[in-house]
C-alpha cells in the first residue's frame, strides 16, 4: 500500500474478548487484545501514507470456532438473554461494518475500533 501511495484501509478483526478476560479464554483473549494493538499501532505509522487501520470486534458469531461452545446446555439461549439484540451474530453481519471501514465513508477513521456484538458487551452487568 505504501508503495502504490494511493493509500488504503486494513481492517483487523479482534474481538470483545479484547476488552473482556474470561476463565475459559486465557489463551484466547491475549490474542485478540494484541490484533487490535496492533491496530492501533499501524494507525499511528502508516496514517502519513493515508492508510486507514482499524478494528473489527465481533462478539460471538456462529463460525467454526464458536460451534462447540454455542453447542454447551444453555449456553445459546444464555447468550441471547443477555445480548440486547437477541441473539448470537452470523458471519455476514460483520459485512456491513467492514464495508463501512473499507469504503470512503469511513475516509476520517483511523485507529478505531468498532464492536458488532448485538450490544452484549454493554449488558454484562
Amino acid at each position: 500500500m505504501v508503495s502504490q501511495g494511493r493509500g488504503g484501509s486494513i481492517i483487523g478483526i479482534s474481538s470483545i474478548s479484547a476488552h473482556l478476560g474470561g476463565a475459559q479464554q486465557v489463551h484466547y483473549t491475549p490474542t485478540k487484545a494484541a490484533v487490535l494493538s496492533m491496530m492501533q499501532s499501524q494507525a499511528c505509522a502508516l496514517g502519513k501514507y493515508g492508510i486507514r487501520c482499524n478494528a473489527l470486534l465481533p462478539g460471538t458469531t456462529r463460525t467454526a470456532l464458536a460451534f462447540d461452545d454455542l453447542e454447551k446446555p444453555g449456553k445459546l439461549k444464555y447468550l441471547e438473554d443477555r445480548t440486547p439484540l437477541g441473539r448470537v451474530g452470523d458471519p455476514e453481519d460483520l459485512g456491513g461494518p467492514a464495508v463501512f471501514l473499507a469504503s470512503d465513508l469511513s475516509k476520517w477513521v483511523s485507529g478505531a475500533q468498532l464492536l458488532v456484538d448485538g450490544g452484549i458487551s454493554i449488558s454484562l452487568q
